[in-house]
């Protein structure tokens, strides 16, 4: 049951990364894709964490220490390309 949980996670996280490229390939808007892939690296960052590093049974101050990077580093992204612009 674990490997059939692991390969659906697995096409969610490339259907996501195929819907992307399809996104940025029809000419969004850039500023909308920035935001929209943003956050669809984020959900994929959370599902990463939770189903292949295995933090879902952890600690909650584990899983926490792990989400605040992901944001954090997410939050460094936006801010370089919102000033950089």
């Amino acid at each position: 049951m674990q490997d059939v949980k692991a390969t659906l996670v697995w096409l969610l996280l490339m259907s996501m990364t195929f819907m992307m490229f399809i996104l940025a390939q029809n000419g969004v808007g850039q500023k909308t894709l920035v935001i929209i892939m943003l956050l669809t690296a984020w959900f994929k960052g959370q599902l990463i964490i939770d189903h292949f590093m295995g933090l879902r049974r952890v600690a909650v101050l584990w899983r926490m220490i792990i989400s605040i990077w992901l944001v954090f580093i997410l939050s460094v992204i936006l801010s370089v390309y919102i000033w950089g612009s």
